[in-house]
């Protein structure tokens, strides 16, 4: 399944954003 390393990418984006 890809959906979990893109979700892993999603989450990292957000924390760069905080």
């Amino acid at each position: 399944t890809q959906m979990l390393p893109r979700l892993v990418g999603i989450s990292k984006a957000i924390d760069m954003m905080l």
